[in-house]
């Protein structure tokens, strides 16, 4: 028996026979295929059947379909990797580059399916990087996404943070490589003292230790606590081996805690001692497990990086409180608060309650009574008086004192005062026998002397009223004033003087310029007030640029008194009598400069008259809408002193854009500083830029083939082709209309077509509109038009095409139209919803300005016309607001005055739903004639248009009379 399976023969020799179909493994991604085998003949061999029911035929079943599963990812393989396929990368928190990333889909790209990543760092999204969870969508034949984020800066003290981006919840069939691949690692390294400044506790500084036992001394690291930090340290002091049975060593923080302790082992040596003193320093620090940039560090302030530690003795458990340094005087200005220390020393147990008090008084030797320069306290309204008290707490060593000066704006000598260490308690004392306890103590340092500097000038502050004045040269006799403020304490006296303090302009001459006598001023012990001197300042016909008088407070003043902010005053003559020069473009310069583009435009400047003193002159390019084509648009030019020619330079800048001729005007302006100066008769020049960069246009032409293909000089047509087309193609500038002519000439070719044939082509497409309007506007001396779409209005100026320059933003426009008057271009537009807006072209801005609005609503149509010398504008009404057509349309007249339509003089005609008027000339008669479109009283459209006739007898519409 044979089977055929597809043009393939197979013999079946028992009951039973497999077709086998060999599936081809290959490395393209595939979607799960379908194919048939299909048992297509049967036939018997070696023998022959005479009965046909004896001959082999097929079952119900001749026919199998075979998929194939899907294979090679045909969905695609996501992976990821930073720039450079990389999977790391280590930062530093400062990095300022964009970090950029991409999601790769590998293999297939069949169907739309998406990746989400997630962020499972130790960085925080938004205060460390600037990157969100986020689910990527790929569209079938997508192959990769970017991804991109910042590392975002800050002042917080971090440890090594990880940024991981992580692949996740594919979808669509897609799956995610395995391993390497399924998410990228960024480290930024530790930062800002992540690992912390170390430094011992507060509480520490100060600390009593006792024998058989282990003494924790705590030591912190502040702003961060990243990563293991090992610090060093060491003991001294007298005898200190024999005391201690550890001298040196090391303490460890774990990551992420902020204190740990150095333990100190006295030995027990059972013998009588008294209290020994030895210091404990912190000697350095290494970091474990961070970057360097974040490492731990000491604190710079070493005074906490050295701790007292008393070895106690055994009959002192509450402590004995004195004050820290051995000092006798401590100095407090006022307003401020002490940092006088007081510490505990031996025993620190149970909570103490200090008293102590501010007296008047001193420890040391005062200054003489006369002139004092340091007295004791007169008042106690400085302190705060009487006994204070503070609790020391259970188990602290040293505290700060609070004692504060007052600030009270007086003025005052030196004072002095004591601190006074009254008592110290045990706050909740045992309930023993009294002759079993051993209270607290004061230790032998328990007074000082506070010192509180002179302040507020006392004896007074000598000055003038002003550091400088300006005046001009006819300013006359000058009244100057130098005032003793502050303290009376004592005489004072000073002498004022012209000195000769350096300064960039030059001194007027003594007696030429000015008149002055130096005088000695005095005030007497207990008087304020103030002393005034004159200086008279001359006037002459000289030119002369500015110049100063330097007056100051000459002599050492009496010990005590104090030159106060304005020790000098600087008096600055204006120049005078045109004394800085007469400015002006030199008269043989042109008019007007044609320059090319690329060049250098240089306009000589003369200073006459006079050249005294350094002017900045100024200067400007107009209009300043076009600054780009001569820079700098705005600038100065420096004379110095002496000088009397300089030229502005101005480059003429080769832009590479299209241009016309264009024209500027270069004009000089008043100095920075302009007393003294003046311009001349010219100050400015007419500039023009030639055209460039082919203003018009450059063309060429292109021959473009069957297939769509472009030909710059030769193309292969069929004879049978139905249409030759030619590309003409205009580069460069687009200014203006222009039309290029063209010609076939004949070859071994012959046209059967004599003549010339003209065809129509599209030269521009713009945005569909519901109203188009052109006009020319004479001033702009350019063609416009105005597109309205909705409540948008555009305004597109002819170059060539249409270029949109400007959009207004008028709500249900209805009607645009545009009219000339008085040598100015108008645009006016009525908005049926509520309002008639007046526009004015502004030829410095090149765009029309908004200058009057008529609250008028259902404003259909908007017509102008102008008769003996007047213009009028005509508004047709369609509505009133409640529907009604029954309603006034209304006549404006121009008022010449103010340049606007007066809304006070107007005409109101009859109409019934006004669409469109129009003015037309008769027999030397000017007529207005309306087209009304739906009368809502009779509710029909059969409504007759009305015809109106100008009146030049009283300046009015009236409505127009047959006559037969």
């Amino acid at each position: 028996m044979t089977i055929y399976l597809e043009e393939h023969l197979l013999i079946l020799l028992n009951t039973e026979c497999c077709p086998r179909v060999q599936i081809v493994a290959d490395n393209v991604p595939e979607l799960g295929e379908l194919f048939r085998v299909t048992l297509t003949g049967l036939s018997l061999l070696n023998m022959s059947v005479t009965n046909p029911m004896n001959i082999p035929s097929f079952g119900d079943v001749v026919e199998a379909s075979i998929e194939i599963a899907r294979s090679d990812y045909p969905n695609g393989l996501f992976r990821v990797s930073l720039a450079g396929d990389i999977h790391s990368l280590v930062i530093k928190e400062n990095y300022t580059d964009l970090i950029i990333g991409t999601i790769y889909r590998d293999h297939g790209t069949f169907g739309t399916v998406s990746v989400h990543y997630s962020l499972v760092g130790s960085a925080t999204s938004v205060l460390d990087f600037a990157l969100a969870e986020a689910t990527f969508v790929f569209n079938p034949g997508e192959d990769q996404k970017p991804l991109s984020f910042f590392i975002e800066e800050d002042n917080i003290a971090e440890g090594d943070e990880t940024i991981i981006i992580q692949l996740d919840e594919p979808t669509g069939g897609a799956e995610i490589i395995k391993g390497i691949g399924s998410s990228v690692t960024v480290q930024i390294d530790a930062n800002d003292n992540g690992g912390g400044i170390i430094s011992f506790a507060i509480e520490s500084l100060n600390s009593v230790v006792e024998e058989d036992r282990s003494n924790p001394i705590q030591i912190i690291r502040k702003v961060g606590s990243a990563g293991q930090a090992l610090v060093t340290w060491v003991l001294t002091g007298y005898r200190v081996e024999e005391e201690f049975t550890n001298t040196s060593g090391t303490a460890l923080f774990e990551d992420g805690l902020a204190y740990t302790f150095i333990y100190l082992l006295p030995r027990d040596d059972a013998l009588p001692e008294t209290p020994q003193v030895y210091i404990l320093n912190i000697t350095g620090v290494t970091s474990v497990d961070i970057a360097q940039t974040g490492g731990a560090i000491l604190d710079p302030d070493t005074s906490l990086l050295s701790a007292v530690i008393t070895l106690a003795e055994s009959d002192m458990p509450h402590g004995v409180v004195e004050l820290t340094s051995s000092q006798v005087v401590y100095t407090l200005g006022e307003g401020t608060t002490s940092t006088i220390l007081v510490s505990r020393m031996f025993g620190v147990l149970g909570d103490l309650r200090l008293y102590y008090e501010s007296e008047i008084g001193n420890l040391t030797s005062l200054n003489p009574v006369v002139g004092p320069e340091q007295r004791s306290l007169s008042s106690q309204s400085d302190i705060t008086a009487g006994v204070q008290s503070l609790i020391i707490p259970d188990g602290v060593t040293s505290l700060i004192l609070p004692l504060t000066v007052v600030d009270d704006n007086v003025p005052e000598f030196a004072e002095v005062f004591i601190l006074k260490l009254v008592s110290v308690e045990l706050t909740d004392p045992p309930n023993t026998d009294p002759a079993a306890l051993k209270p607290p103590t004061l230790g032998e340092k328990n007074l000082a002397e506070i010192y509180i500097p002179q302040n507020d000038g006392p004896q007074g502050i000598l000055q003038f009223l002003f550091g400088s004045l300006e005046v001009q040269e006819n300013a006359g006799v000058l009244n100057v004033t130098v005032a003793r403020v502050g303290g009376s304490f004592g005489p004072a006296s000073c002498r004022v003087e012209i000195t000769g303090m350096p300064n960039s302009l030059p001194l007027a001459t003594r007696d030429i310029d000015y008149l002055f006598q130096s005088v000695s001023l005095s005030w007497s012990d207990g008087e304020l007030g103030s002393r005034e001197i004159e200086v008279e300042i001359l006037e002459d016909e000289l030119a002369e640029s500015r110049e100063v008088i330097n007056i100051g407070l000459t002599e050492e003043l009496p010990s005590g008194v104090i030159r106060g902010e304005n020790s000098t005053l600087t008096i600055i003559i204006l120049g005078s009598d045109l004394g800085r020069g007469v400015f002006s473009i030199d008269p043989t310069f042109p008019e007007v400069s044609l320059l090319l583009e690329g060049t250098i435009l240089q306009i000589p400047i003369l200073r006459t008259f006079s050249s005294l003193g350094e002017v900045m002159l100024q200067y400007r390019v107009l209009p300043t809408i076009l600054p780009a084509d001569l820079a700098p648009a705005v600038g100065q030019v420096l004379f110095q002193d002496g000088q009397t020619t300089g030229n502005l330079v101005l480059d003429i800048v080769a832009d590479g854009i299209a241009e016309l001729v264009e024209q500027f005007v270069v004009e000089i302006l008043p100095p920075v500083s302009p007393e003294g100066t003046l311009l001349g008769n010219r100050t400015s020049v007419e500039v023009h830029v030639s055209e460039s960069d082919n203003p018009y246009g450059r063309f060429q032409a292109y021959l473009l083939q069957p297939d769509g293909q472009i030909s710059l000089n030769y193309g292969l047509v069929e004879e049978d082709s139905d249409l030759i087309q030619i590309v003409i193609d205009r580069k460069d500038g687009l200014n203006a209309a222009v039309s290029v002519d063209w010609e076939l000439f004949p070859d071994t070719a012959t046209s059967n077509y004599p003549g010339d044939q003209y065809t129509l082509s599209t030269t521009q497409r713009l945005s569909s509109s519901s109203e188009w309007l052109s006009f020319f506007g004479n001033e702009a001396g350019n063609e416009y038009a105005i597109s309205v779409d909705g409540d948008t209005s555009r305004l597109y100026s002819w170059r060539g095409i249409y270029e949109h320059t400007q959009t207004f933003n008028v709500l249900t426009a209805t009607s645009w139209h545009s009219f000339p008057w008085s040598n100015k271009d108008y645009l006016v537009v009525s908005s049926y919803t509520n309002s008639i807006e007046l526009f004015q072209y502004n030829s410095t801005s090149l765009s029309y300005s908004s200058i009057q609005s008529i609250s008028q609503a259902r404003v259909s149509h908007l017509h102008t016309f102008s008769t003996d010398g007047l213009l009028y504008l005509f508004a047709c009404i369609f509505s009133d607001v409640s529907g009604d057509t029954d309603t006034s349309s209304i006549l404006y007249v121009w008022d010449s005055a103010t340049g606007l339509f007066s809304e006070q003089n107007v005409q109101q005609i009859v109409t019934r739903g006004a669409e469109q008027a129009l003015t037309f000339e008769s027999d030397n008669s000017l007529y207005l004639i309306i087209a009304n479109s739906y009368d809502t009283a009779q509710q029909t459209s059969d409504t007759p248009s009305t015809l109106y006739q100008w009146s030049t007898d009283n300046t009015r519409l009236v409505l127009y009379t047959c006559r037969s």
